[in-house]
């Protein structure tokens, strides 16, 4: 059983030039039971009368949309969500309505020009801004679907669906033909607003984003294996975000391509910049000393780890120390081998 929307019928209200006061009155009166009964082909039919009417009344074409879609006749909605928003263009719950179904109908061109026009006449909107970067994201320009994301989070920081947005813009950007094409165009662009940057949540968020780009590229030039390239990305992928996550994936990267002694500096830094008890780092880091035969270093890595409340495997631990000690017994007690 559905009923009219609260929105609906003061659209209608509001609009006297459409109807007469009974007129409008007696037409909601008439949808409002027609409905109630799931009846959508009359109430189709009667709303139609009143377009025909008036046929500048955007709210009818609207409410027709959502009738044909109420009664399963998804196609036959698309010229009426076009209509509404051709008649009222600045009408923002109307523009969002219409390309939201049009995007589900993939008519991601038309919901792209239906954006931009309200864009360029309105106060700027996350939520338009948003949808836009679908659009894009449809007609496959994954740049221009970042770059409106970006200006969604501007607006609406604490919106966390426009940064899981934005990682998979991110995803999609490494796996496309034209990937380092596509992601030294996004630098750019990040470099870009990186330096208009005004506030201090902004600035934090663009290097965010470039620390996200350059791991994304570095991936890229890994699996092309240009190694020096991959770690000069890495380089920035740290140098913009420094913290402790960042700082033990190239870590793992390093002890990938057997550079132990980097490896051991970067779990050093994450050791240092970390806000909570360091163990899983500790623990890796005592291996890597195993994997460079610096045995001595790895049994003060684990003992320290043993000494910090909250390790979980502390069995598993203790047998890793002792086997350590007993390879530096078997090679004469020598502090390094």
């Amino acid at each position: 059983m559905k009923y009219l929307s609260p929105i609906f019928l003061a659209l209608c209200l509001f609009n006297v030039s459409a109807f007469s006061q009974s007129n409008t009155e007696t037409l909601i009166k008439n949808l409002e039971e027609l409905v109630r009964e799931d009846k959508f082909p009359e109430a189709i039919a009667e709303i139609t009368k009143g377009i025909k009417t008036h046929p500048d009344n955007a709210a009818l074409f609207k409410r027709r949309a959502e009738l044909y879609y109420d009664s399963g006749n998804r196609e036959a909605m698309i010229p009426d969500l076009l209509r509404s928003v051709e008649l009222a263009p600045d009408d923002r719950e109307i523009v969002l309505y219409a390309v939201g179904h049009l995007h589900a109908y993939e008519h991601y061109a038309e919901s792209l020009d239906i954006l931009n026009s309200y864009i360029e006449r309105n106060e700027p909107d996350a939520a338009i801004f948003y949808n836009r970067s679908v659009s894009k994201t449809g007609l496959q320009d994954l740049l221009g679907a970042y770059e409106d994301l970006s200006t969604a989070i501007d607006l609406s920081p604490k919106h966390n669906a426009y940064r899981t947005e934005q990682i998979a813009i991110l995803l999609k950007l490494s796996g496309s033909d034209d990937a380092l094409d596509k992601s030294a165009k996004l630098i750019r662009t990040l470099e870009q607003r990186l330096a208009k940057a005004k506030t201090r949540d902004n600035l934090e968020s663009v290097k965010d984003d470039l620390s996200w780009t350059y791991h994304m590229r570095a991936r890229i030039f890994h699996s092309n294996g240009d190694t020096q390239a991959e770690f000069a990305d890495l380089g920035k992928f740290i140098q913009y975000r420094p913290n402790f996550y960042n700082y033990q994936v190239r870590a793992q990267l390093y002890v990938d391509h057997q550079m132990y002694a980097e490896a051991i500096a970067d779990l050093t830094d994450a050791i240092r910049v970390s806000d909570h008890p360091p163990i899983d780092s500790l623990i890796r880091r005592a291996e890597v000393y195993v994997l460079a035969e610096k045995y001595s270093e790895a049994v003060k890595d684990y003992e320290e780890a043993l000494r910090t409340d909250g390790l979980a495997n502390r069995t598993s631990v203790e047998q890793r120390l002792s086997e350590i000690r007993q390879k530096i017994k078997e090679a004469g007690s020598s502090p390094n081998i």
